[in-house]
Parts: structure tokens; sequence; C-alpha cells
């Protein structure tokens, strides 16, 4: 009598394979949830079609007091960010609000310490005065 394969070992392999599925989509869930500011930030930048560097004169933290179940806790909402650039022979200067990340806080800092503190600006050539800072790339 040929040897037969006994129902509980495919019951097994499933629960495996459906548990192997599980983590995987919730591995892409947790990296998507954590890398969704830079992928959004990216999608940002590729509106714009010129680039230029600009002179980064100030940033300020705007912050905000969460009431949790633990306490409350100061959480940085937005920074906003004064810069000036030139572009065709004007000079723009612009305010702009920049997503409160600890990656971004940490580049704004890196660019005022330096002597010259210029970052890289994105904007667009038909409306010089729609544009964004670029922390992607801090020229050394």
């Amino acid at each position: 009598m040929a040897r037969k394969l006994r129902f509980y070992y495919i019951w097994n392999i499933k629960h495996i394979l459906v548990g192997v599925i599980v983590i995987l989509i919730s591995l892409i869930a947790i990296v998507g949830f954590y890398s969704y500011p830079r992928w959004y930030n990216f999608y940002k930048l590729s509106r714009y079609d010129k680039v230029a560097w600009g002179k980064v004169l100030s940033f300020h933290e705007k912050s905000i007091i969460r009431q949790t179940q633990y306490g409350s806790g100061l959480k940085v909402d937005h920074f906003k960010v004064k810069y000036t650039f030139s572009y065709s022979d004007s000079t723009y200067i612009i305010n702009e609000e920049v997503n409160g990340t600890f990656l971004n806080g940490y580049r704004l800092r890196n660019v005022l310490s330096k002597q010259d503190s210029i970052a890289k600006i994105r904007f667009l050539s038909s409306d010089p005065s729609d544009s964004m800072v670029d922390l992607t790339e801090i020229k050394e």
C-alpha cells in the first residue's frame, strides 16, 4: 500500500504559509508608514523643474502639546523656514512651512550651522515664487 500524505501535514503547511504572508504584509505596512514622509516629500519636489542654490535666513519650530494617557508631550508640528534665492535678475524671499520631522529639523540645523547657510531650492520656471527648499542635498 502506498504511503498517503496525511491531512494534518498539509494543514500545518497552510498555516505556516498564511503566517508568513501576514508577517510580510505587516512588514510592508510598517515600512510604508515610516517612509511616507520621504515619499510625499519626493513627490512634492518632483513638481518643480528648476533648481537654484539659495540662502536659508532663519527657521522656527512650531510645536504643539499633545495630551496622551501617559501625560502631555511636546511635538514639533512644522518648521517655518525663511529663505532667499535669485533667478533671472530677480531675488525672491520666501516663507515656507516644512514638515516637522526629526530629519528635517536636523538638516535645517545643519544648514544654519554652516558659514554660508546654503541649501538647494526647487521652483517652477513659470512662477519662481512657487518654490520649495530641498533638504535632501546640502552644499558642503
